[in-house]
């Protein structure tokens, strides 16, 4: 078959055969599955992390800000409110979107407490955002308060493993 792109381009549907258009459609699917497959694997790495694969700090809370994260679109472009905290015994920071549930506690606790105790575990090797913040905190205590549990990770990361893998199939 030498068949240009233009061609493949026609609006009028009855002038394709049955096996072009069997081909469109398996590759279209494809695409759309490789899309979900890998997004079922990503939550499952994500999920299936355990407390002694991070990395764990503890100390005093040695300074807090507020970041704006941007978020581009296609036509839009809006920011989100990040709380950055970085400990003293840490070179690393952390941050936490406005959406997490306990964000407005652990603004409240960072502003109020002197010197709070953290005890964090993190992966250290996971993207980062703007001005090497990283999000992917999977368990934090403060003063022996549980803020980020990592079986709640677990759960969401394999609830969204589940769906994909539905999906995919």
């Amino acid at each position: 078959y030498s068949m240009t792109f233009s061609k493949l381009l026609q609006t009028d549907q009855k002038k394709y055969s049955p096996r072009i258009k069997v081909l469109i459609f398996c590759v279209m699917m494809f695409s759309i599955n490789s899309f979900v497959i890998w997004f079922a694997v990503a939550t499952f790495n994500r999920g299936s992390e355990n407390l002694q694969d991070l990395t764990h700090v503890t100390g005093e809370l040695k300074g807090h800000r507020i970041m704006k994260h941007k978020y581009t679109r296609k036509y839009k472009t809006y920011y989100e409110n990040v709380l950055v905290i970085r400990i003293d015994s840490c070179d690393d920071e952390f941050g936490f979107m406005e959406y997490n549930k306990f964000y407005d506690e652990l603004s409240n606790t960072v502003n109020r407490q002197l010197s709070p105790f953290f005890e964090i575990y993190y992966d250290k090797t996971r993207k980062r955002i703007e001005q090497n913040v990283t999000l992917h905190t999977f368990e934090m205590t403060i003063n022996g308060e549980k803020y980020v549990s990592i079986d709640e990770v677990k759960k969401s990361e394999f609830k969204g493993t589940t769906i994909c893998s539905i999906i995919a199939l």
